[in-house]
């Protein structure tokens, strides 16, 4: 399998997005975000409409809209942040992490030849256990995660900072996501990006630029991104 740039050239690396794309974490976060919202009393019949806005946003963003929706004081956000990533945290642990279909085989494709890194807007080490989970921890050479790091997705910078850590352009490398945010965000870095939309959600909301398939399952024609060498 060979990855290509935006140029159509051979790849120097390839970057990952964790949750929604790599992982079946945003089912996890919206329970973690549940689990906050009734501890503040709060109806939680919105949770999963509070999840699908808030998929590939960062923990500032999630913490504001719960923050919002509770009714608490901007003053809570430190505590509501807290309880945020210990619930969810409590949640991994208890029932694991399903992975996404072809995650595993492709990013393991992609280590066998490139190096690899993943790039989120959670922090780094809530990321981490995700990996672990997937088995994928010795596949993966950089983890990037922009809370409280850098500037998040959809800003180019959690990209230019792993492009960095991995001494590789960033216009030579390819990029998969899940989320609008995190497409900007790849696409902005100067990255070629192949997306793999949550169901239900509106394509044409997605960068131009890339490339839209139904799971990483289905990363087997030649494209700005990918050309494979045979199937997953």
């Amino acid at each position: 399998m060979t990855f290509l740039d935006t140029a159509g050239r051979p790849a120097s690396a390839v970057l990952f997005d964790c949750d929604g794309l790599l992982a079946d974490t945003e089912p996890l976060w919206g329970m973690a975000m549940g689990a906050v919202l009734r501890a503040h009393g709060r109806q939680t019949d919105d949770v999963d409409q509070l999840t699908l806005e808030l998929t590939g946003a960062s923990i500032n963003r999630t913490v504001e809209r719960l923050t919002e929706v509770s009714g608490l004081p901007d003053s809570s956000r430190d505590a509501i942040e807290h309880s945020l990533l210990l619930a969810y945290a409590e949640i991994v642990a208890e029932r694991g992490v399903p992975a996404m279909p072809g995650a595993v085989a492709l990013v393991r494709r992609a280590a066998a030849a490139l190096p690899v890194a993943v790039v989120s807007n959670s922090p780094r080490d809530v990321v981490l256990p995700v990996l672990e989970h997937l088995a994928l921890t010795d596949s993966v050479s950089v983890v990037v995660g922009a809370h409280r790091t850098c500037p998040p997705k959809p800003r180019p910078d959690p990209y230019l900072v792993a492009c960095r850590l991995l001494d590789v352009a960033a216009d030579r490398c390819v990029a998969f996501e899940d989320s609008v945010t995190g497409a900007r965000a790849a696409v902005a870095a100067g990255l070629a990006v192949t997306v793999v939309p949550p169901p239900d959600s509106a394509t044409a909301s997605y960068p131009a630029a890339c490339r839209i398939v139904g799971s990483l399952a289905e990363v087997v024609a030649p494209c700005p991104g990918v050309v494979p060498h045979g199937g997953l």
